[in-house]
């Protein structure tokens, strides 16, 4: 409920505080006197945007504030439920906005989202609820009583759906085990069909390599070196121990036993160079082997570069890949049991959501009906009102309506939309596509009259709903008007006279004008001065001016 709107330096309104009753208010007042700025004000301090253009001329800032009683408790303020909620709005001459929410800082998202439950404004492109189609839907269950099967469907979808998430996020850790698994056998196998034992084998196929290519230069050398040393007349043999008998004629003198001894060693040293030479006089050519070993150093030489690790670090790598063991029987069993629950979470499930389903088709029908015979009654006689449904096929879900897989949500099967025509020969359309703002204002009336006890907004405000009607029409839409309010806060700005006389509370809207500026003002008539309002107001209808 809006108790209280104060304006301050906003447009032609200096300074301007409004008290609102319970049940109905009407805003009468001359045409230009500033009714719609009352609306502008609150659609402001509501969070629809505005600059510094707003701001009064020669000011340096506007304020505007909203109080309002939080009787039902739909709104909560940082998780408090709030008896009071109170919305400030400045803006400065820079375009700097700022809100604050009972003292405490705010921003436009959150009042919008807290402001939509508070007041319901309807006039010219304005209908904050009714343009919502998640809010359709909500009228609907409200209008079928399902608000219990609703909070079982979407409790059990946020419990399904956790539950999901657990059982991906577990397939997740077994397909990683998996991997693990096949990533260890693999590279088992990998370094097993290596076949390498010895630390060394890399330098040892290098030398091995070295040797098998160079053989013909190594034949050479043997042969060269066996001639040197023994083969040939005049060899190193040949020639020491022709040196080592004449030396031992003088063994009796002492330096020639230094040359005896170095002859031996030469003697011995040549013998062990010829057993030498015939060793490397083995060797021989073969391209086969030699081609071998470069494969086998190539294929090392890329193991050590896949696994970063030199031949000792893969021998020790290899040991420890052996003794790697895999325990996937927990995760297994976990799946299991999350499979089995989901199971049968999922048929419950789609047997509510399939029973919310078919409710929604039955209710929507009677609200077809009745807010067809209100439109009838509001002037429309040939407005046609239904209710559109839509639910996406899914051939991956899980969940069925009339044997159809179809996509669940936390809100059921489906999404509503109400679709509205005012004119014979024109289908129904989105009312986001209804030009009229008097239209959808008679519109959203009718559909608050058959919900008096709708989960909507605590204030509801209607601006343009006079618009284009008058006689017969005008008399029933103040009584709907005033059925409304018997249920909840109507602000109605209006020209009827038939509307206003029914109303709990008048407020009449003046501006007067002098040499130096304009003044808005607000009053509450007193019932003598409501009759010389509502005289005023028949003239106005009788001269055929409606606003």
């Amino acid at each position: 409920m809006l108790c209280e709107l104060h304006i301050e330096n906003y447009a032609i309104i200096d300074k301007l505080t409004i008290n609102f009753a319970d049940g109905s208010n009407v805003i009468t007042g001359e045409t230009g006197a500033g009714k719609s700025l009352l609306v502008g004000a609150l659609k402001l301090v509501l969070g629809e945007r505005g600059g510094a253009d707003k701001i009064s001329p020669e000011r340096n800032e506007l304020l505007v504030s909203a109080r309002f009683l939080n009787n039902e408790k739909k709104t909560n303020l940082d998780d408090e439920n709030l008896d009071e909620i109170i919305i400030e709005r400045k803006i400065n001459k820079s375009g700097r906005s700022y809100f604050w929410m009972n003292g405490r800082p705010s921003n436009a998202e959150m009042v919008k989202e807290i402001g939509k439950y508070l007041v319901d404004i309807h006039g010219q492109h304005s209908h904050q609820l009714l343009f919502d189609t998640n809010y359709h839907l909500d009228v609907l269950d409200e209008f079928a009583h399902t608000d219990d099967l609703c909070d079982t469907v979407s409790k059990e979808f946020e419990h399904w759906n956790k539950l999901v998430k657990e059982l991906y996020n577990i397939r997740q850790q077994r397909d990683e085990i998996l991997r693990q698994q096949r990533l260890v056998k693999f590279e088992l196998e990998e370094l097993n069909n290596a076949e390498f034992e010895d630390v060394n084998e890399e330098r040892k196929l290098e030398e091995q390599l070295k040797i098998v290519e160079s053989a013909e230069q190594i034949l050479e050398f043997a042969q060269n070196l066996s001639d040197t040393i023994s083969e040939r007349e005049g060899s190193i043999i040949e020639l020491a121990g022709v040196l080592h008998n004449k030396a031992e004629q003088f063994s009796n003198i002492s330096d020639f036993d230094r040359v005896i001894e170095y002859l031996d060693t030469i003697i011995a040293a040549s013998e062990e160079l010829a057993g030498i030479s015939v060793k490397l006089a083995r060797v021989e050519y073969n391209p086969e082997l030699a081609e071998n070993i470069r494969v086998r150093l190539s294929f090392l030489g890329d193991l050590q570069r896949k696994y970063n690790k030199d031949l000792s670090e893969l021998i020790e790598y290899r040991l420890q890949l052996e003794k790697i063991s895999f325990d996937s029987d927990n995760v297994d069993n976990k799946i299991a049991e999350l499979e089995n629950e989901i199971s049968k979470i999922s048929r419950n499930l789609n047997k509510k959501a399939s029973e919310l389903s078919l409710k929604r088709i039955e209710a929507s029908k009677k609200l077809q009906d009745k807010v067809r015979n209100e439109l009838l009654s509001l002037g429309f006689d040939n407005a046609d009102f239904s209710v559109k449904f839509e639910r996406i096929s899914d051939d991956s879900s899980r969940f069925y309506f009339e044997d159809k897989p179809v996509r669940l949500t936390k809100n059921g099967f489906e999404r509503a939309e109400f679709l509205f025509s005012a004119n014979p020969g024109h289908p129904p359309q989105p009312l986001r596509k209804i030009a009229s703002g008097g239209e959808l204002s008679r519109l959203a009336l009718a559909i608050k009259v058959v919900l008096p006890s709708s989960n909507i907004a605590g204030c509801s405000l209607f601006d343009e709903i006079d618009s284009g009607i008058g006689g017969q029409t005008a008399i029933k839409v103040a009584k709907r008007l005033e059925k409304l309010a018997q249920n909840r806060q109507v602000i109605v700005i209006s020209h009827l006279h038939p509307i206003a006389r029914r109303a709990n509370c008048h407020i009449v809207i003046e501006k007067t004008v002098d040499t130096r500026k304009t003044k808005v003002s607000a009053k509450i008539l007193s019932v003598r001065e409501r009759e010389t309002e509502i005289i005023r107001m028949m003239a106005i209808e009788d001269s055929g001016e409606i606003r």
